[in-house]
């Protein structure tokens, strides 16, 4: 069971990614913006983190620049449907600034479930 935290300011959104990370057997905590995720990396550590790239006190570029710094980083899944204000795709950013995947909104839950499944894949270590 992974330790995974899930950012965005969307309640739908979230409430459907929680639901899909609770059915595959991981504790997950939901936080509505990025300086609250920040906040709760610094009270306990996160073997996954997902977060939204349009958020109001801090988009998730920086978020997950922020979480690059950290000395044990997760790996970060970085979603977005694009800006309401403008055409430019966020996601190819989120990459340079250090996610390890990213996902567009709509979400694919079973597109989700793989990457998940994979980046937590490749941070696990054999038991015993």
């Amino acid at each position: 069971m992974a330790q995974v935290l899930i950012v965005d300011d969307d309640d739908v959104v979230r409430a459907l990614i929680v639901a899909l990370l609770q059915s595959m057997q991981h504790e997950v905590m939901e936080v509505h913006s990025g300086v609250e995720a920040l906040r709760a990396h610094r009270q306990k550590p996160f073997d996954l983190i997902i977060t939204d790239i349009y958020m109001p006190d801090m988009d998730g570029l920086e978020v997950i620049r922020s979480f690059g710094r950290s000395a044990n980083k997760p790996p970060i899944i970085a979603m977005s449907g694009g800006g309401s204000v403008t055409r430019m795709d966020p996601l190819p950013a989120a990459e340079r600034f250090g996610a390890s995947a990213i996902i567009y909104k709509p979400v694919d839950l079973g597109a989700l479930e793989e990457l998940v499944k994979t980046l937590l894949g490749k941070r696990a270590t054999p038991s015993g």
